[in-house]
Formats: structure tokens, C-alpha cells, sequence
């Protein structure tokens, strides 16, 4: 694309596993994320784009379903996911 876009990832994440850091690398600038209540968190985004500033949401959908967006992503932009979460370990013995 010539313009910016918005690019949207959907992906699992472990029903029991917890989302603990998240950052993304777009262009060489690393963005780290902040954990928001999630209205709060889609309005500071919607107005990032609505600025026309480059921004990352990340939300559950569902339980078990995330989604990534990151909006105002410049043209030919390279981008690079770090997601780190917690999983509880089972005693099968």
C-alpha cells in the first residue's frame, strides 16, 4: 500500500495462560505495551489513529482468542511481535 494501514493478527493464547509483557519492534522503534482497562484502552487507540499516530492494541476477544492491531502502520513498515506470558505447570504424578 502507498498509505497506512491497519493490520490485525488473530491468535491463541492458552486459556490458562496469562499475557504478563508485550512489545512490538515497528521500523527499528520499540513500543512497549501498558495494560489499560480495555474501554480505556481502545479509546487511547482510536484517537492514536485518529491523529494518524502509529499504535498497537492488544485485547481477548474470547477466551483463549487475542488480537493484535496496529493502526497507522507505514507503508513497506516491518514489524516484529514479542508476547511473553505465564502458564501454570500441572503435577501429573
Amino acid at each position: 500500500e502507498d498509505a497506512p494501514i491497519e493490520a490485525i493478527l488473530t491468535f491463541p493464547v492458552g486459556f490458562d495462560a496469562v499475557v504478563t509483557a508485550l512489545a512490538a519492534t515497528i521500523d527499528g522503534r520499540r513500543m512497549l505495551g501498558i495494560a489499560k482497562e480495555k474501554s480505556e484502552a481502545r479509546i487511547t487507540y482510536e484517537d492514536a489513529l485518529d491523529e494518524g499516530r502509529l499504535s498497537v492494541l492488544h485485547e481477548e476477544a474470547l477466551r483463549g482468542i487475542h488480537v493484535l492491531s496496529v493502526g497507522a502502520l507505514p507503508p513497506s513498515a516491518e514489524v516484529a511481535i514479542e508476547l511473553e506470558q505465564a502458564i501454570p505447570l500441572t503435577n501429573n504424578g
